[in-house]
């Protein structure tokens, strides 16, 4: 009985598949991605992403935790940041890419300071998925 408790604790096969990708992951790997650009994946950025996914996905706060979580294992194995981008490019529309831009920016500023690696993934991923410069800066909080 015993041994039976502590196997609910073993990790997950490694044979456990994870879903495809498609744009709407690649958005959140992205997200993801983000928050580890410099190195410091921090709660604050975490919970923005939570908040991200209740807000833009219809989703409860489980169902947004579950979603986080798959996108951390998805960003393990995702390809390069490019191929996540041309997913992004190809199935959404501009006004989405921009509503995924302000996100980006809002996960930036979630931990209170926007480091350089941040600023700089944001303004690639922006131009990766067809967004102009100028959109870059109109969207770039004041405090970012």
């Amino acid at each position: 009985m015993l041994s039976d408790f502590f196997q609910k604790f073993k990790k997950q096969p490694k044979g456990v598949a994870l879903p495809e990708l498609d744009a709407e992951l690649a958005m959140g790997v992205l997200l993801v991605r983000l928050a580890k650009a410099d190195q410091h994946y921090a709660v604050e950025e975490i919970a923005r992403i939570d908040r991200l996914f209740v807000k833009h996905r219809a989703m409860n706060v489980v169902e947004a935790a579950k979603t986080r979580a798959t996108c951390e294992k998805l960003e393990a194995e995702a390809p390069d940041t490019d191929t996540l981008t041309q997913l992004v490019t190809d199935h959404l529309t501009h006004a989405h890419r921009m509503a995924m831009l302000t996100a980006l920016w809002q996960v930036s500023v979630a931990d209170g300071v926007v480091r350089e690696e941040e600023a700089c993934f944001v303004a690639h991923v922006a131009k990766a998925i067809g967004l102009s410069a100028e959109e870059v800066k109109r969207t770039r909080p004041a405090d970012a």
